[in-house]
């Protein structure tokens, strides 16, 4: 196929008792984790966009799986 989209699922964050409840039978992360986590854990986004060490989006102790 040329010119191809290809769709993603994108979950919204819920805020409801019902949400929560659902959230806790989930097996998926809550959505901030599952995007904040990829980059604050991955060494080059805080060198491209110039965290500094320490900062939130860029904490001195990452998690490393695999090297």
């Amino acid at each position: 196929m040329t010119n191809s989209f290809i769709p993603i699922q994108i979950w919204c964050e819920v805020l409801s008792k019902e949400g929560i409840l659902q959230y806790i039978g989930d097996s998926h992360a809550p959505g901030q984790f599952r995007t904040w986590g990829v980059a604050q854990n991955n060494k080059h986004f805080g060198e491209v966009f110039q965290c500094p060490v320490g900062s939130p989006m860029n904490p001195k102790d990452k998690c490393v799986l695999w090297s």
